[in-house]
């Protein structure tokens, strides 16, 4: 077995948000030669002991890193993902970020692997609205009010009908078939593997590639299903001015290409005369202002916070009345959230079902179709889809037998 640079070894925990003590826990070292286990970790890290190759496929699980990374010469260099977009108020937990890093590599790779089988089955034809509107860059209301209108047709999207669903989370289910149905690849996550690598809300809400032949488009699937939709067409007004990144945090602080997106979505949600209908003013009570909100937001589908910075952006209300209603409703959501958990049935949904939500119609078909041509490998369709490569035909029998809402 070829030396391991001790250096990749100290990079990979400390990009994955962990301290010695942390890591030498989760890897389960024992103390031995009357070394404790931090000070063997300590030991790894200063090439005093050299890890087995045990050790080193624990460290790429827990380090959410490909083994091969451990057998390089060097730390490797920082791939370019994009941009990342967030206000962030504080500097992030290392922790949380790493997870969000581990989910963003995992993506790319993930994606680079679609590209490539759409290549191979001459399915390559780039999309003619990814990077159609580069130019934007004033950022005027003529600007979001075009780039609004030409996503709503390119992806045939009908309001009236994404409202008269029965519930936000229906009214995502439609606006994601849309995008889908434009060759868009929408993508849900919410850990990496186990409830204990959930991904923060706060930190990341949406991820976009802005790649002409396979753009893909992830959302935290932790959060609220009318924050699920705001983000959705967040991140297709990034794929339409062709850039990729991360986003998330307060929308409040977003600036240029991150506030024409988020502005772009709302006008695609809701048009500024429903928002001016709303009749709020500053001397409007704050109680009052909370339950008109929440009602317009309701009938609609969508984000009340969203609507709260709409009416703070147009001077209907105050900065401090726009914080104390994004509170308020982040805290509806979250008692909202632990109620469902509480009133969800020993086990909730099935590995399967919850799969077949996250990955949507799309992309599972697509990887049905390829395997069948044998353009796709068993190994790289469960790379692809994410899945162990055993449960890879299951999930494709029964994403067949019930399709996806």
């Amino acid at each position: 077995m070829p030396s391991v640079n001790p250096k990749i070894l100290v990079w990979a925990r400390e990009t994955a948000g962990l301290t010695r003590e942390e890591a030498a826990k989760r890897l389960a070292i024992k103390s031995a030669r009357e070394r404790s286990p931090v000070e063997r970790m300590e030991d790894l890290e200063c090439a005093k002991e050299e890890p087995t190759r045990a050790m080193l496929s624990k460290m790429s699980r827990i380090y959410h890193r490909p083994l091969v990374i451990f057998y390089l010469s060097d730390i490797p260099r920082r791939g370019n993902y994009g941009e990342d977009f967030r206000t962030l108020p504080t500097k992030p937990d290392p922790k949380a970020q790493g997870l969000i890093d581990a989910a963003v590599r995992n993506m790319h790779a993930r994606q680079g692997i679609l590209r490539s089988a759409l290549e191979d089955i001459e399915e390559d034809e780039p999309l003619p609205f990814i990077g159609s509107e580069k130019e934007f860059r004033s950022g005027s209301r003529r600007d979001i009010e075009r780039v609004a209108e030409s996503i709503r047709q390119t992806i045939a999207f009908d309001r009236e009908h994404f409202r008269s669903r029965r519930n936000a989370k229906e009214g995502f289910a439609y606006l994601r078939k849309r995008a889908e149905d434009a060759g868009i690849f929408v993508i849900l996550i919410a850990d990496l593997g186990s409830w204990h690598s959930a991904l923060d809300v706060e930190l990341f809400r949406g991820f976009v590639i802005a790649d002409p032949v396979a753009p893909l488009v992830v959302i935290n699937a932790n959060d609220s299903a009318s924050a699920q939709s705001f983000t959705l067409v967040h991140e297709l007004a990034h794929l339409w001015i062709g850039s990729s990144g991360i986003s998330g945090g307060s929308m409040e602080g977003h600036e240029g290409i991150e506030r024409f997106c988020n502005e772009v979505a709302s006008e695609f949600l809701v048009s500024q005369s429903e928002i001016d209908g709303l009749r709020i003013t500053a001397e409007t009570p704050f109680e009052e202002v909370k339950e008109r909100i929440d009602e317009f937001a309701k009938q609609r589908k969508i984000s009340r916070t969203m609507v709260a910075l709409r009416l703070y952006r147009g001077d209907s209300i105050e900065l401090k009345t726009y914080r104390g209603l994004a509170d308020e409703f982040k805290k509806l959501f979250l008692e909202s959230k632990e109620r469902d958990k509480s009133g969800e049935k020993k086990g909730g949904p099935s590995y399967y079902v919850l799969t077949k939500q996250r990955l949507g119609s799309s992309l599972i078909d697509l990887v049905d179709r390829m395997m069948g041509e044998k353009s796709l490998s068993v190994t790289k369709a469960a790379i692809l889809l994410g899945v162990n490569a055993l449960r890879v035909k299951r999930l494709i029998d029964e994403s067949q037998a019930k399709s996806i809402p």
